[in-house]
């Protein structure tokens, strides 16, 4: 099974968007300063997802990008454990911790079946690992979408971008099952 090449071409203009709107933020003067690693986690996301989206990505890179989105991911998650227990809130830095998470396992899955990126076909391996991340990557996609009737002006457009990540994470997990 290949992902259609009309709804790749839709993922990789997507993920197009969210790395010119991020590249966009980070020479802005109106972004919050602790925006900026954000931004840059969200920027090396999207080029990394089309490189994936394209078939750029092999095995050797993979593993590499997947411990590179590790230390991200890692720092997402300790700050949005922090904001939580410190604040009470479980906000976009918990979606970013996600969303950072899932990027690793999708290309931990690409370095373990390295096939299954490049044109995103089906291999012969069990799905169960695939299936593991579209879960929660649906989930999220879900959850942030509803979000979206809450939100106005920037932040509707921050959590726009949200929604087409984890959109195209759970497109691109669903593609390797």
């Amino acid at each position: 099974m290949l992902l259609p090449v009309a709804v790749r071409a839709a993922a990789i203009a997507a993920m197009a968007a969210v790395a010119a709107y991020h590249l966009l933020r980070l020479r802005a003067r109106w972004r919050v300063p602790g925006d900026v690693a954000l931004d840059l986690t969200h920027l090396a996301m999207a080029a990394a997802m089309v490189a994936m989206l394209t078939g750029r990505t092999g095995a050797r890179a993979g593993m590499w990008e997947a411990l590179a989105f590790a230390l991200p991911a890692g720092w997402l998650v300790v700050r949005a454990v922090r904001t939580y227990v410190l604040d009470g809130v479980v906000g976009s830095l918990a979606a970013q911790a996600a969303g950072c998470c899932g990027m690793v396992g999708m290309l931990a899955l690409s370095v373990a079946a390295p096939t299954s990126m490049a044109g995103m076909a089906m291999t012969s391996r069990p799905a169960g690992p695939a299936v593991l991340l579209l879960v929660p990557m649906a989930a999220l996609t879900v959850a942030t979408a509803a979000a979206l009737r809450r939100r106005t002006g920037p932040e509707l457009l921050a959590r726009g971008c949200h929604v087409l990540m984890a959109g195209t994470t759970t497109l691109m997990a669903a593609a390797l099952l």
